[in-house]
């Protein structure tokens, strides 16, 4: 796979701060490729996004409403969430409208924070998302959408979860180099 950063560090540093809660990475695919199926982590430590029982509730995950999403999530024991900073390469259970900015801040909270990436958890009590750090996931996810509607003319997400028609327009594939950077 193109461009995949092999941090076997990032693996261990997520095995060894997570306990035995699973996490689900919304973006940064490329980077949490090592981390998938290694034997430094615990099995299905790092959720695939479509190779575990997660993908059984993909369309109540990636296409149903918040509370749906969070429900499913929930019964399945799911409680981390991995968000790379300067990322923009979501997929489609980051654009699920259970990370919109509003939801975020309504029901998520910063379990662990590092200068690479947030580790998102369940709001309990009172603690929750900063409106800072909802505002800086918003932005990547925003990006990212700009630049699969740049790269394809269309934001597939959008055609998968409202069943539109394909887009045969392409612009320019070239941009998609900009998801894992962000810029």
């Amino acid at each position: 796979m193109p461009r995949v950063t092999q941090d076997w560090k990032r693996c261990d540093e997520l095995e060894q701060s997570t306990g035995s809660d699973r996490i689900l990475a919304l973006n940064g695919y490329r980077a949490m490729v090592p981390c998938y199926f290694s034997s430094l982590l615990t099995r299905g430590k790092i959720i695939h996004t479509y190779e575990s029982d997660v993908a059984r509730d993909f369309a109540k995950i990636a296409l149903g409403s918040a509370e749906t999403a969070e429900a499913a999530l929930r019964s399945l024991g799911v409680k981390l969430f991995y968000v790379q900073k300067n990322n923009c390469d979501f997929w489609v259970n980051g654009f699920s409208d259970l990370f919109q900015k509003d939801e975020l801040v309504r029901r998520f909270a910063v379990r662990r924070e590092t200068p690479e990436y947030w580790l998102l958890t369940w709001t309990q009590g009172d603690q929750s998302l900063s409106p800072e750090d909802a505002t800086a996931i918003s932005a990547l996810r925003t990006r990212s959408k700009e630049i699969y509607r740049e790269a394809y003319g269309v934001e597939p997400f959008e055609v998968v979860k409202h069943r539109l028609p394909p887009n045969s327009r392409r612009g320019d594939l070239d941009v998609l180099g900009q998801l894992s950077q962000c810029f």
